[in-house]
């Protein structure tokens, strides 16, 4: 699926982003159309690029994880986003 196509669809509770998704939109492009929509979602950047982790930030993510990165980080990251979504502190629409 592409970004785009993964926001017309309903029933997510959390996005884990990739900086580097494809050629049609990056990470940070999929943060920006999310806005445009005025559609959000605790989302959970991943990347290589410490530039493209500090933009996801930026535009909206809650956590972020260099890769590579271990098994265990990026489940602690999505604990906790889940946790802070049910306990109110992560608004979603």
């Amino acid at each position: 699926e592409r970004p785009e196509d993964l926001l017309q669809m309903p029933g997510f509770d959390l996005l884990v982003l990739g900086y580097n998704n494809g050629p049609a939109m990056n990470g940070a492009d999929t943060l920006r159309e999310m806005a445009h929509r005025n559609m959000t979602m605790p989302t959970i950047g991943l990347s290589g690029n410490p530039d493209g982790l500090d933009l996801m930030m930026n535009l909206g993510a809650i956590a972020s994880i260099e890769k590579p990165f271990r098994d265990s980080d990026l489940l602690a990251a999505v604990a906790e986003a889940l946790d802070r979504k049910r306990s109110g502190s992560i608004t979603t629409r």
